[in-house]
């Protein structure tokens, strides 16, 4: 704008030489317009060119302080507001470009983390759950086991105190049988040795 306030004067200037070529002409050639069409025209008066021609240059000074002084300046004045409000509204929008970056940064991150916890919490009760089932199951083939160890020394003893039972069943039997037999009494060790001698002899 001050260049182009520099321009406007310069131009002022150049102008006024010419201004004043122009008048002196005007002035030269209304010397030969008649008397009686001049007094009709103060303005074409030849007394009067040197004073026109004064307010000329003026005027003209008076316009080149107005437009360098007064209108260029507010015309300056605006067009540099404009340039901030222009580069504040660009940086408010980058700002603002920045902050939902940033804020599309933080979400993805914390989406990221949060499926992150989901899988490791998932994993660890994974993990729980099989060591509790593998450790009731370890539980449960101790308690089958042992069951089925207390269920054979059950069946042995029972096996034992039966096989016992007919052994001496066995023994008062053949006791009796001998004594109505052969009319001899034979003890009871005596008769236990000869049925086990017997059961040897059949296996």
């Amino acid at each position: 704008m001050r260049r182009f306030g520099s321009a406007a004067f310069g131009w002022c200037v150049a102008t006024l030489p010419l201004a004043a070529l122009a008048a002196t002409e005007a002035a030269d050639e209304m010397v030969e317009v008649d008397a009686q069409h001049a007094e009709g025209m103060p303005q074409l008066d030849p007394d009067t060119f040197a004073s026109q021609i004064f307010w000329l240059v003026v005027f003209f000074a008076l316009l080149y302080w107005l437009v360098s002084r007064k209108i260029l300046p507010a015309i300056e004045q605006i067009l540099e507001t404009r340039r901030r409000r222009i580069a504040d509204d660009l940086d408010r929008a980058a700002a603002l470009r920045a902050e939902a970056e940033e804020a599309y940064t933080r979400y993805e991150s914390g989406l990221a983390d949060a499926h992150a916890a989901a899988q490791a919490r998932l994993a660890e009760v994974r993990e729980r759950v099989q060591t509790e089932q593998a450790e009731r199951q370890a539980k449960l083939d101790a308690d089958l086991a042992a069951r089925a160890k207390e269920a054979q020394q059950r069946i042995r003893a029972a096996r034992e105190q039966a096989l016992a039972g007919i052994d001496s069943v066995a023994v008062e039997a053949a006791r009796a049988a001998t004594s109505r037999l052969i009319g001899v009494d034979v003890g009871e060790d005596e008769a236990r040795r000869a049925m086990q001698a017997v059961r040897g002899e059949a296996a």
